[in-house]
């Protein structure tokens, strides 16, 4: 399709993402049991969202995402000043978009400063996929899930968009996000993570699912 493919895993062990960054301390948000980090990236996030966060970790520190910057000021070679409209389509059920989307529209932000930028985002929600996937249904660990993964990933982006629209939130402690985010220097920056958010459900406004 000519359509540029950036992959955000690779083919190691979640072990190899600890000893790669290991000055990053991971090891104080992410789960210590052996059978995580004997898990393969390249299985896809496993509905866990901090597998998802290592990877996009790992693309900002390697060179995929300067692969991504230099298709980027192609894009923009003879427009510069221009409107830059950018649309992030994720689902929030597994763990794959639902732990990275706040990190990539938090980059496109830092890579879009002097620019007038305006991000959207698309989320579908987990009540979409256990409407229509019959081993996602079927299964009540894996609903509970999907549901958690999405309203962890909706309280977090809450509370960014708080915390940069507002002056008058108090924190108990700083917030940091990978090098995309510091509440001591984003506070009240009036930038929001998404300009605009639109959550999807499996119910049309007659009442009527999705079956498909």
């Amino acid at each position: 399709t000519g359509v540029p493919v950036f992959p955000t895993s690779k083919p190691q062990k979640i072990r190899d993402y600890y000893d790669d960054y290991s000055r990053l301390h991971m090891e104080k948000r992410c789960p210590q049991s052996p059978s995580f980090m004997e898990g393969s990236m390249i299985d896809g996030a496993s509905e866990l969202r901090i597998k998802s966060r290592i990877a996009f970790l790992d693309c900002m520190e390697s060179n995929v995402m300067n692969r991504f910057d230099v298709l980027i000021n192609d894009m923009l070679k003879g427009n510069t000043g221009s409107k830059i409209r950018i649309m992030i389509v994720s689902s929030l059920s597994g763990g794959t978009g639902s732990g990275m989307f706040i990190q990539m529209a938090l980059w496109l932000r830092k890579r879009f400063n002097v620019n007038q930028i305006t991000i959207r985002g698309i989320f579908l929600l987990p009540d979409i996929f256990i409407s229509t996937v019959k081993d996602i249904r079927d299964s009540k660990k894996t609903m509970v899930r999907h549901y958690c993964n999405a309203y962890a990933a909706i309280r977090e982006l809450n509370a960014l968009t708080k915390i940069s629209k507002s002056n008058s939130v108090e924190l108990a402690e700083k917030i940091a996000l990978d090098g995309l985010f510091d509440s001591t220097r984003d506070q009240n920056s009036g930038k929001p993570v998404f300009d605009f958010a639109f959550f999807i459900d499996d119910k049309d406004e007659n009442g009527v699912r999705l079956n498909s």
